[in-house]
């Protein structure tokens, strides 16, 4: 059984979801074939594409983000991530995975091998019986992942983590499962759970791709935990510095935690902050070397915030400020 993918999404002012196969590139927005009907959606507004073995989504006449966080060109896309387009979701989620390859899973889910290994011998109507069976019961296993999805699509976290939850305790040791689960925890900013469900996902996952996701969940999960806590030194960090207090702005931004420091958009406001309070300050005699060395040493977080944001607005303002840093070190030189 070879895997699928499709999109769930809600068209025009349909009450009911639809779901979309998937089978080669595909425009997403007020257009054919998704015709979503939502404040900021355009008729191309993105679009979803093979990028060699996995499925990605770009930005078209519109910004998208994929699980709250703005996409850049070629996002790789995981089954259960929600896609935001103005104020219309969609869903990508797998259909099917396969499990041909599997030692002993003769392509029938994990919990039908019994079944499987019972083919030997009997009839071909009778093996066709066992396996519509097989398949059904791989069906009903995943079914509460994607009753979760459809949840997810239509902004309802809290609704999704609930089956989430329910169909964990009871199907044991499901990553996927506690990958979404995850997800809708952080999205309803119960983050202590979430960072306790991706981290037993993490320690427990025998793959390596599965690790990497609930280790990339438990970081933005994180990210979103401290930017809650510290919203109101962020708002206050960007009124200073609207109000050209530079030097109060950089010490709000000095005093958060390193991964929030970190993140693209607030590294860049501390960059801005830096720049404004290192100009403001008039240049002593015999101190160009240092101011240099100041100007250059930003220009190095600058280009990290350039090869890490993800929305072109922040990487727009970020090339901007690298040339302007560019410009007066060729003047200093």
């Amino acid at each position: 059984m070879t895997g699928a993918y499709a999109l769930a999404y809600r068209p025009g002012g349909a009450a009911a979801l639809r779901s979309l196969r998937l089978t080669g590139e595909v425009s997403l927005g007020a257009g054919p074939p998704l015709s979503l009907a939502a404040e900021g959606v355009k008729p191309r507004h993105a679009r979803i594409a093979r990028n060699g073995d996995v499925w990605a989504v770009s930005p078209g006449e519109g910004p998208v983000q994929v699980n709250g966080v703005p996409a850049g060109v070629a996002t790789p896309l995981r089954s259960g991530d929600v896609l935001g387009l103005g104020a219309a979701t969609v869903t990508f989620f797998e259909e099917t995975l396969s499990e041909a390859g599997e030692p002993g899973g003769n392509g029938f889910s994990r919990a039908s091998r019994a079944l499987a290994r019972a083919l030997d011998g009997l009839p071909a109507s009778e093996q066709e019986l066992l396996r519509q069976l097989a398949e059904l019961e791989e069906s009903l296993e995943k079914a509460p992942l994607a009753a979760a999805s459809l949840k997810m699509s239509a902004g309802d976290f809290r609704a999704a983590a609930e089956v989430l939850s329910v169909a964990q305790a009871g199907l044991g040791s499901n990553f996927q499962l506690g990958l979404h689960l995850g997800i809708c925890l952080a999205k309803t900013e119960q983050f202590e759970d979430a960072d306790r469900v991706l981290e037993r996902v993490f320690l427990d996952a025998p793959d390596h791709a599965t690790k990497q996701q609930a280790l990339d969940l438990r970081r933005q999960a994180l990210l979103a935990r401290q930017q809650k806590l510290f919203g109101k030194q962020l708002e206050q960090a960007v009124q200073h510095l609207q109000g050209e207090r530079f030097l109060d702005a950089s010490a709000i931004f000095e005093q958060l935690p390193p991964d929030l420091k970190n993140e693209p958009s607030v590294k860049l406001m501390a960059a801005i902050a830096r720049v404004k309070l290192i100009l403001s300050v008039p240049v002593q005699p015999g101190g160009r070397g240092v101011l240099a060395l100041h100007l250059s040493n930003t220009l190095g977080d600058v280009e990290d915030v350039i090869s890490r944001a993800q929305d072109a607005f922040t990487r727009s303002q970020a090339m901007g400020l690298k040339s302007q840093l560019q410009t007066l070190l060729r003047q200093l030189s």
